[in-house]
């Protein structure tokens, strides 16, 4: 797959669902922490590379399956920061 301008693919990576104390928190419960791994970019992303770990803005995006996991197209303006 070819990304265009911007775009980014990113797999969002899950968090443990635990505190650092070791309670475990409930699913549904868990704040979503909007961190992924940049999977593909496009030809004009000029921040992120393939393999970056970034934290993006919640509710931003598009679901896609790609490889057989869910992941999400983003803007390169959507992400907050490269981790």
């Amino acid at each position: 797959m070819q990304l265009l301008r911007n775009l980014i693919l990113v797999k969002p990576i899950k968090e443990e669902n635990k505190t650092a104390s070791g309670l475990i928190i409930p699913e549904g419960k868990a704040e979503k922490q909007n961190v992924g791994e940049v999977l593909l970019t496009g030809p004009k992303a000029e921040i992120v590379k393939v393999g970056d770990k970034v934290k993006h803005h919640p509710h931003t995006g598009i679901s896609q399956v790609y490889e057989g996991e869910e992941c999400l197209f983003l803007k390169e303006d959507d992400i907050i920061a490269v981790l």
